[in-house]
C-alpha cells in the first residue's frame, strides 16, 4: 500500500509540475504574443505618425513658397502704387499750373463782349457739370473702397478660420 501511496504522490506530482510548466510555457508565449502585437501596433503607429508628420511638413513647405510669392505680389503692387501714386500727384501739380493760366483767359472774357460772356457762361456750366461728375465717381469709389474693405475682412477672418480648422 505504501508503495501505491508513494507512486500516486509521484504521479501527482508529476501532474502538478507539468501543469506549472505547461502554464509557466503558455505564460510565457503568451507574453510573447502580446508583445509582439504590442510592439507592432507601435511601429504601425510610428510609421503613420512619420508619414503624417512628412505630409504636413511637405504642405507647410508649400504653403511657405505661395505666401511668400504672395507677400512678393504685395510689395510690387505696393510699389506700383506708390509709383501711380507719385505721376498722379505730378499731373495734378501741372494740371493747377494750368488752371491759373485758364483764370487769366477767363478774366479777360468775363469783360469781352456779350458773346465771349455766352462762351464764358456756357463753359462755366460745362465745367460745374463736369466737377458734379467727379464729386459723383469720388462717392462710388469710396463706396467701392468701403465694400473692399469689408470683403477683405470678411476674407481674412475666413482664412483664419480655415487655418484654426488645419491646426
Amino acid at each position: 500500500m505504501k508503495l501505491e501511496w508513494v507512486g500516486g504522490l509521484v504521479i501527482v506530482a508529476l501532474l502538478l509540475g507539468s501543469y506549472a510548466l505547461v502554464g509557466k510555457i503558455g505564460h510565457t508565449q503568451g507574453m510573447a504574443d502580446v508583445q509582439a502585437k504590442w510592439d507592432k501596433v507601435n511601429k504601425d503607429t510610428a510609421d503613420e505618425v512619420g508619414r503624417l508628420q512628412r505630409v504636413v511638413a511637405t504642405k507647410e513647405a508649400e504653403h511657405n513658397i505661395l505666401s511668400q510669392r504672395n507677400s512678393d505680389e504685395l510689395a510690387r503692387t505696393q510699389e506700383e502704387h506708390a509709383k501711380a501714386m507719385a505721376a498722379v500727384l505730378a499731373d495734378y501739380s501741372q494740371r493747377l499750373l494750368l488752371s491759373t493760366s485758364r483764370a487769366t483767359v477767363y478774366e479777360r472774357l468775363s469783360k469781352g463782349t456779350a458773346t465771349e460772356r455766352d462762351r464764358l457762361v456756357q463753359h462755366a456750366a460745362e465745367l460745374d457739370r463736369t466737377l458734379e461728375e467727379g464729386r459723383s465717381l469720388v462717392r462710388e469709389l469710396g463706396q467701392t473702397l468701403g465694400q473692399c474693405e469689408v470683403t477683405v475682412g470678411v476674407l481674412g477672418t475666413q482664412i483664419l478660420l480655415d487655418r484654426n480648422l488645419l491646426k
